[in-house]
This record gives structure tokens, sequence and C-alpha cells, in this order.
């Protein structure tokens, strides 16, 4: 038992190499049969009137860089050709029933599917971007799968960035072959699987791929194509953190400026500092911003008119101290009766603003008119007490004193001067000096309602400024709310 064991097993180890040589030769003389008088520059039909039926498709695997500023999109993506070839057909049972064999690309002929709008350095498709083998099968059928990155070119239009949505297309057709010579058709599979790996800038909400014929110029039969189309959203939360926020930031700021008091000073100072902050800060997001002289972001615009409103805050922070500081200058000018009345008395009420002075001018002239007749009623009543010999009736002076204390001293100084003068000035004596003393009671008095009226148009200007500045402020948040509101929501509404 033993030795016939022996015996099989010595058979064996003889007879394997024959059979490990005719399995390894099977494959080998299927190439040599498929190779054997077999060109690859002639086209793989047996009447030169039929045209070879191609099918393409591909299968996106990453979006690896959208660049604005050079208009061209960079994919990774698994590209599927297939196509018929009468030249390399065999027959399985002749070959161990052998139904597949895969060969390199250089070895057969292989349709010259190129990107049309190409970007890259490099001229692709066929065997100069594709490295892997191609399946044949014995129908004829051959089958290309490969890996592969392209570079296209895309109009990329930066109207609503961020907040954009592109449309990129990648024209996919012979080079050299007509439609007599190549019929192309697409792969009905989808182009996105879950092999996609998600951009972090991206979203791929929509895809196309369409069939064309087109006829050039330069040849009389048209060409067939297949055009893949990308509907990419921008995703624009990184702008919006890092680009917008800071800006409304900024803007924000400027609305405490206006609850400064002017006498503080700053205000001027705080404005252009957040107005050089705004310029400096789009200078650092410049290069975020696409370069782009067809249109202009939408971003660009939002910044732009923060800057505007900057400089507006600055024009009206300079406005209100004028106004407010005029009330300081030494012959300070009446303010005109429209803006009394429409500022003062109007406006002031409605924006919560108290107005502490008079705002009538007639009062003054009312006044002067009181005191003077005041006046000429003490000097017919010295006179009158002197013609009576020195006899004096107490006159009630209507209010002209402020208090009683004021009232006997005025009194008694005049007594005083009446016992002067009969003590032997004589009558034009103190006639005079009593005119004198009316003369300086009139300039005093003159003095004081001056410097009453004085006061009270400075105070009217610095309320001008109070009005003036809550009306710029309210102007200026409806500005800033509007123009964020008008600019950035429409945009992110089109395409979101």
């Amino acid at each position: 038992m033993r030795i016939l064991k022996e015996i099989v097993i010595f058979v064996t180890l003889l007879t394997l190499p024959q059979t490990l040589a005719v399995m390894r030769n099977a494959e080998q003389d299927l190439i040599d049969y498929l190779f054997t008088n077999y060109s690859k520059q002639a086209r793989p039909v047996i009447l030169p009137s039929i045209s070879v039926n191609a099918t393409f498709g591909i299968e996106l695997v990453q979006l690896i860089k959208v660049d604005d500023r050079n208009q061209f999109v960079t994919t990774k993506m698994w590209v599927r050709q297939k196509w018929t070839n009468m030249l390399l057909k065999w027959d399985p049972k002749k070959f161990d029933n052998l139904k597949t064999v895969q060969v390199e690309g250089h070895l057969v002929w292989s349709p010259d599917i190129v990107l049309y709008n190409n970007a890259d350095d490099s001229f692709t498709g066929g065997t100069i971007k594709y490295k892997t083998r191609i399946s044949l099968h014995s129908d004829g059928t051959h089958v290309w799968l490969a890996p592969a990155t392209f570079t296209s070119t895309c109009d990329i239009d930066i109207r609503y960035f961020p907040f954009d949505k592109q449309e990129c297309k990648m024209k996919f057709g012979s080079w050299t072959f007509d439609k007599g010579g190549i019929s192309l058709s697409k792969d009905i599979r989808p182009l996105i699987t879950s092999q996609y790996v998600n951009s972090s800038e991206w979203d791929i909400v929509g895809t196309k791929n369409v069939i064309n014929s087109v006829k050039y110029k330069c040849c009389k039969e048209p060409f067939m194509d297949v055009t893949f189309t990308l509907i990419l959203l921008r995703k624009p939360l990184y702008y919006v953190f890092n680009v917008i926020t800071p800006c409304l930031v900024l803007v924000t700021t400027i609305l405490f400026g206006f609850f400064l008091p002017p006498e503080s000073g700053e205000r001027i100072s705080l404005t252009i500092t957040i107005l050089l902050a705004v310029a400096v800060f789009l200078q650092l997001v410049s290069d975020a911003l696409p370069r782009n002289s067809d249109n202009i972001p939408v971003l660009a615009i939002f910044y732009m008119v923060v800057m505007a409103e900057s400089a507006f805050s600055l024009v009206t922070t300079c406005v209100v101290l004028i106004i407010h500081y005029r009330s300081d200058e030494k012959g300070t000018t009446p303010m005109p009766e429209w803006v009394k009345d429409l500022f003062l008395r109007k406006l002031a009420k409605y924006l919560g603003i108290r107005v502490t002075c008079n705002l009538e001018d007639g009062h003054f002239q009312d006044e002067v008119f009181h005191y003077d007749n005041k006046l000429n009623n003490i000097n017919g009543s010295l006179n009158k007490s002197n013609m009576e010999n020195g006899e004096h009736k107490n006159q009630d002076n209507n209010g002209f004193y402020s208090n009683e204390v004021e009232r006997r001293q005025s009194v008694e100084l005049m007594m005083a001067e009446r016992m002067k003068m009969r003590n032997g000035d004589g009558d034009e004596t103190e006639e005079n000096t009593l005119d004198g003393i009316l003369n300086e009671v009139k300039m005093i008095t003159s003095t004081i309602r001056h410097k009453q009226q004085r006061e009270d148009t400075q105070e009217q200007w610095r309320i001008l400024a109070k009005v003036l500045d809550r009306i710029f402020f309210w102007l200026f948040l409806l500005t800033v709310f509007l123009s964020a509101i008008c600019i950035l929501v429409p945009v992110y509404r089109i395409n979101h």
C-alpha cells in the first residue's frame, strides 16, 4: 500500500509541470493568436463605412479645487470606456474557455476621447492619461476602466460670491474621428455614487450628461461629444464667520460713537480709526475675493457700502461738531426761524430731546420795553419828589426788583442821593446825577439781557446738534440694516 502511494506521488510530480504549462500557455496562446498580424493603427471594423460604437462615462470621486481667479476646476474621477473591436474576437472553447484577457493599453486600438476644455499642461486622453489595462472579451467588447485627474476650464460667475452657484462643464469627445468614425454614446450610470468624497467648500447639487453632435468649420462631418455638467453650490459658512461677521462688528462699533458727547473730543478719532480698520480689513480679505473684472462680487459691494457708511459717519460727526461748537463763538448767529420750527419744536419732541431754552426772540424786546418803562417811572418819581420838597412816596416797582431787599437798598440809595443834592449841589447837578444813574442801570440791564439772549442762542445751537446727531444715528442704523438685508439676504436666497 505504501509503495502504491509513492508511485502516485511520483507520477503526479512528473505531470505537474506539464499541467502548469498548459494552464499558463492558454492565455499566452490567446494573446499570440489575437495580436498576430494585428495593427492597432487600423480602426476595428470590417468595413470602412461602419462606425465604432463607443460608450463613455465618468464617476466623480473628488472635487479637488475650484479656482475662481484662473477659471478652472480640478476633479478626480473614474473613467469608463467601452467599445467593440471586431478584429479581436475568439472562440473561448479553443482556449480552455478563456473569455477575458487583460492587456496593456498601448497594444490595442482605443478611441482618442479627450477633454475638449482641458486646462492642464498635458494633453489628457487615451494612453497618455490612462495607465491601467484594457479588458478584452471574447465577443470583441473592450472595457477600459481607469482613474484620472482632469483640470477643465469653467466660466465662473462670481457675481453672487460667496453665495454663488456654478455650472462647470466637461466636454469629452474624439479629437480625430467624426461621427462616421466613432459613434459615441453616454454611460447611463450616475456620476455621483457612494465613492464620492465630500468637498469642504462646495456641494454638488446636481449633475447632467448629454450627447451632442456639433459640426465645426474645419470638417464636413459633425463630431460627437459627451458633455457632463456639475452644478456646484458654494458653502458660505467660512466667509460668513471670517469675512462678513468681523465687518459687521466694525460697523456696529460706529454706532457707539454717536453716544459719545461732543465735548469728549474722541468722536472724530473713533470714527477715523474704524474707517481705517475697515480699509485694512478689506486689504486682508482681498486675497479671498476672486479677481474678475467682468462682475463685481456681492461681498466686495458689501465692503464698499460699509466703507461708504463709515465715511458717512465721519461726515455727520464733523457736521454735528461744527454745529455744536458754533455756540462757543462770541458773536453767536441767531438761528433761522424755520430751523427752530422744524428741528427744535417738531423733531426734538419725536426724538425724545428736551428743549431747555427759550425759542422766542421777541421776549427780549418786550423786556427791554418793560425795563425802560420802569426806569422812566423811577425817574419821574424822583423828579416829583424833588418838586414836592423832598416828600417821598413809596411806589411799587411792579416786579422790577427781584426781592424786597433789593427794593429797599435801591430806595436807600436814591434817598442818599437826594440828601446829597439837597445839601447844596443844585438842581442841575441833581438832574445830571440822576440821568447818569439811570443810564448806568440801563447799561447793566442791557448787558444782562444780551448775555441771556446769547446763552439762549448758544443753547439752541447745542440742542440742534443733539437733534441732528440723533437723526444721523437712526439714519446710519437704518442704512446698515438695509444694506446687510438688501445685499446679502436676497443673494443667499437665490441659490439656497
